[in-house]
């Protein structure tokens, strides 16, 4: 049975595949999608959860996450660990409308369709207690680390989905996000991304664009090159919050923005939303989630993803991993 374990040392929780790929299955980087139970290019044959407009629809995905049963916390000697409960939908938009703005991005009109998706998505994901974050970044189908899949030549597999990771745990990149926007609150009385957006609209050098409902700038101290973050200048800590004039507003903007990075950078980027978690099972814990968090959605080049690392990982700090610590060791070990 595939399982989350959690590391004692950072706090952080990874995936693990029951059926470990072996050395020869990964070839070059990337891993097959399949290793993870991940749709291939036109994701035929898996559950259709729901359609949207502009042929978009959202489908099963990772056969390592389980949406039935409880999670049946348990030690291992020092460690812990849990079922991998949770649920994985990719939106794919291979049939959506594409922008001759660059980048591969689909038109405003169906962004929105898409950004709908997300929103409905989510919502109907926090009314389950037992889940308590929901992640949602969108890369290239046929990539990861920013390098082309090794079946096929550039292009040949790329596709433009997103994927909708719903956990028992709450990411480590999310945790410390989390954790850093309730202390300066806490010392300041104020929420720490009101305070970046403000800085950032004084400064100007680091401002991307302005919309009647967004700013998007590059952060003073960001992880990789050309990242940005998009932030809505009113002050809202989930996505599922936003109105219908800001997702309108965002599905223009967006897809703008991706374009020019694409074109900059000669590769569309990858993006993430990060929100709030589900306040759900622990109300008491979040009660100042209102007033401390503010959503947002980071941007980064996907040439930033080195080592064939996974997009999951990045941008939140759960790991999905096709080979089993034990087996890997084994592998090692046997070569």
């Amino acid at each position: 049975m595939h399982e989350l374990r959690k590391d004692p040392l950072l706090s952080r929780w990874a995936a693990i595949l029951e059926n470990s790929l072996k050395p020869e299955e990964y070839g070059t980087f990337p891993a097959p999608r399949e290793g993870l139970g991940l749709p291939a290019a036109g994701a035929q044959g898996h559950i259709t959860v729901e359609r949207g407009t502009d042929g978009i629809r959202v489908v099963k995905g990772l056969r390592l996450l389980d949406e039935k049963g409880e999670l049946g916390r348990k030690g291992e000697g020092i460690y812990d660990k849990m079922n991998p409960i949770g649920v994985h939908e990719v939106v794919m938009e291979e049939q959506a409308g594409r922008s001759d703005s660059g980048g591969g991005q689909p038109e405003a009109g169906n962004f929105r369709a898409v950004l709908d998706i997300y929103l409905r998505r989510i919502t109907a994901l926090v009314k389950d207690a037992r889940l308590r974050y929901v992640f949602i970044f969108r890369n290239m189908e046929g990539c990861a680390g920013g390098r082309p899949a090794p079946h096929g030549p550039q292009g040949s597999t790329e596709r433009l989905h997103s994927e909708i990771l719903a956990t028992p745990v709450i990411p480590d990149f999310i945790k410390r996000e989390l954790d850093g926007a309730k202390q300066y609150y806490q010392y300041k009385e104020r929420c720490i991304f009101c305070d970046i957006m403000n800085e950032e609209s004084r400064v100007e050098s680091r401002v991307i664009a302005r919309t009647e409902h967004f700013i998007a700038f590059c952060p003073y101290a960001p992880r990789l090159s050309f990242e940005f973050w998009i932030v809505p200048r009113r002050h809202s800590c989930a996505f599922e919050e936003t109105s219908g004039p800001e997702l309108d507003d965002l599905a223009r903007l967006l897809p703008e923005l991706l374009g020019r990075m694409g074109r900059a950078l000669n590769h569309p980027p990858c993006y993430y939303i990060h929100t709030a978690p589900n306040r759900i099972p622990r109300k008491n814990l979040w009660h100042t989630l209102g007033d401390d968090y503010h959503w947002h959605i980071e941007v980064l080049p996907a040439g930033g993803l080195i080592g064939g690392g996974s997009a999951v990982d990045l941008g939140s700090g759960f790991a999905l991993l096709a080979t089993s610590p034990e087996d890997a060791a084994r592998y090692i070990r046997e070569a």
